[in-house]
């Protein structure tokens, strides 16, 4: 088996079904099986998936988390060379996945490969970053990104040259690596339930002397935020705690203490501009608390 695409559903059945669609139509020149993996969903997702044929269907009796749902994946289906791990609030528009294996199988110094993403309207979205958190990232926040525009002009988080770019990790959307290389970091780690996974996965990747590498030679459509949408503002301030608690935990895990207590003053500062930016002091009051709540906590 040349390639194992992975995917974590919970309670998004109709976009799950349009993803998994996508790749059947759109695959071809490659041998590949498709693995979905649900987090107790409990929108139907079990009596639709359970009877697909095309795919191989892991219900689990808890949402155990992206990270971990998609190691669980690995470790009970998997048996391709090279893994694919894909969002279900996607939709494959070229035979991607072809290009991703005869690039990664040519370059033995990739370990991670992702391509550009189109939100909706198909306009660029968001498809990697140029910085890992931390300092640099921070004071770019801080310059309202003008250190990534002196860096990177504006390929900062979309590629819109016709080659590829060398990042420093790419959204956990669309992730390409070799089932070796994931083995030997251990996967996604189960520090986090979600948010930063992806992050802290490219990051080991590249301690094994491994690129992170963008392709733009075909995109992907993300429907961003599909599987995870804020109805309120309580649940979007718990989705931005969330993210906060993961985003502490990847210092935490990677980083020493002196540097966590630098980084975390600058990311305060920049909550605290944000919350005067937008008017709204209470919920970046709440996220500055949480971070430094979470930066107290050990992992």
């Amino acid at each position: 088996m040349d390639v194992s695409v992975i995917m974590v559903n919970y309670n998004t059945r109709e976009m799950t079904a349009a993803a998994i669609d996508s790749v059947f139509e759109k695959t071809t020149g490659v041998d590949f099986e498709v693995i979905l993996v649900d987090n107790a969903s409990t929108d139907g997702s079990r009596e639709q998936f359970a009877n697909d044929s095309r795919i191989k269907y892991f219900y689990l009796d808890e949402n155990i988390g992206f990270g971990q749902a998609n190691n669980y994946g690995v470790k009970n289906g998997a048996s391709g060379k090279y893994l694919f791990f894909l969002n279900t609030d996607t939709l494959l528009i070229s035979n991607i996945i072809k290009v991703f294996f005869d690039y990664i199988s040519s370059n033995e110094n990739v370990g991670i490969l992702g391509c550009n993403l189109l939100n909706a309207s198909k306009e660029p979205a968001y498809s990697f970053s140029r910085l890992f958190p931390g300092i640099v990232s921070d004071i770019n926040l801080l310059t309202n990104g003008l250190l990534n525009k002196f860096l990177f002009n504006r390929n900062t988080d979309f590629n819109y040259s016709r080659n590829p770019v060398k990042v420093a990790y790419i959204s956990g959307a669309d992730l390409f690596i070799e089932k070796q290389l994931f083995t030997e970091i251990d996967g996604f780690s189960a520090n986090y339930f979600m948010y930063y996974e992806e992050t802290d996965l490219c990051l080991q990747s590249i301690k094994q002397g491994k690129k992170a590498i963008n392709l733009p030679y075909a995109a992907i459509i993300h429907l961003e935020g599909g599987s995870q949408k804020c109805i309120n503002r309580d649940s979007l301030i718990n989705k931005e705690k969330r993210s906060i608690a993961s985003r502490a935990t990847f210092f935490k895990r990677n980083h020493s203490s002196i540097y966590r207590l630098i980084e975390k003053g600058l990311y305060c500062t920049y909550l605290l501009l944000c919350g005067i930016k937008y008017k709204d002091y209470n919920r970046f009051r709440i996220l500055r608390q949480e971070y430094c709540r979470q930066m107290k906590i050990h992992v």
